[in-house]
């Protein structure tokens, strides 16, 4: 199940992997968030201070690109870093890709800071120039899939490197009067203490089911589910229905009674205490309820994008990926 080295191509996959720089079947690949012990360090730049957020930061977007970076250690960014840059950095030291970020809010709960960037620009070097060019023309020709959000130019430079750095996929649970939903979302973390943030996108029943009923569990699982988890991807389209419709533990959430996935590892209880809206996103706030760690949860499912993945194989590191 786990891929590293490919058997020979076929002649088409070869032209592929000549024109576009990669052959790799899956825009993002799945795999253990902690399997990839080489992966670039992540540093926030702004005016003379360096910090390494790589623990400390989130993704919150695609449309634009939203960056959760949260205080930590006892040290916080000030709130005046109106402009910053992400760096990531490989375990040589070289800088593999950046972004240029403006700060557009600073929230806080309690003794819990969060500050969310979007971002402006974004290079990186997983493909040659004269890939990137190519991809870019011929990203422009393909016809997306309905209700698929296209991201355009610099921006979708901007989310193959935010995917450089393995992003956990996640399943939120929520329901009422045993009628329930649970959908995935890689768009979430934690910070603070006791605070949690998520992000869906406006106009879905997942974003509207959050919004109203506003006690909910986020699972880790094991990263065996990978096919399953991504199933699931429709049901932010879906309205609360009969429990019997999902594969569930044979146990709930010990504060909320929700049902939680199958393949459950850590979760936790939250409820929603604050939002807002930006581009096609609705970014929610909650205040942690319960919290359920689980000691594999180091290795939960995980997946990055197959440009990164590229950038590793063209160098010999491996990645233990998991074809769908």
């Amino acid at each position: 199940m786990y891929y590293a080295v490919r058997s020979p191509m076929p002649l088409v996959t070869q032209l592929k992997r000549w024109l576009l720089g990669s052959n790799l079947p899956n825009e993002y690949l799945c795999l253990k968030a902690n399997s990839l012990p080489d992966a670039p360090r992540v540093m926030l730049v702004f005016g003379d201070a360096r910090i390494d957020v790589t623990d400390d930061h989130f993704l919150l977007g695609y449309k634009p690109l939203l960056l959760g970076i949260s205080a930590f250690r006892g040290r916080e960014v000030p709130a005046e870093a109106e402009d910053a840059t992400l760096e990531f950095i490989a375990g040589s030291g070289h800088l593999v890709a950046s972004l240029d970020l403006v700060q557009v809010r600073h929230v806080r709960f309690g003794d819990d800071t969060l500050l969310i960037f979007e971002g402006r620009y974004g290079q990186h070097e997983f493909l040659s120039r004269v890939h990137q060019a190519i991809n870019r023309v011929y990203e422009s020709t393909r016809t997306k899939p309905a209700g698929n959000i296209g991201l355009e130019g610099n921006l979708y430079d901007q989310e193959r490197i935010g995917y450089a750095h393995p992003r956990v996929i996640a399943i939120i649970s929520l329901g009422e009067d045993k009628r329930v939903n649970l959908f995935p979302t890689d768009l979430h973390g934690s910070f603070g203490a006791r605070h949690y943030a998520s992000s869906l996108r406006i106009g879905g029943r997942a974003c509207d089911q959050v919004q109203q009923l506003r006690r909910l569990v986020i699972s880790t699982v094991d990263a065996r589910s990978f096919r399953s988890t991504y199933r699931l991807g429709k049901n932010h389209m879906r309205e609360l229905t009969d429990i019997g419709h999902f594969e569930v533990a044979p146990f709930r959430s010990a504060t909320f009674d929700l049902p939680l996935p199958r393949d459950v590892l850590g979760y936790r209880e939250l409820e929603r205490i604050d939002g807002f809206d930006t581009g096609i996103h609705r970014i929610h706030f909650y205040q942690t309820v319960h919290r359920v760690f689980h000691p594999e949860e180091p290795a939960a499912l995980a997946h990055v994008h197959r440009h990164y993945v590229q950038w590793r194989a063209n160098r010999g590191l491996s990645t233990p990926w998991l074809a769908r």
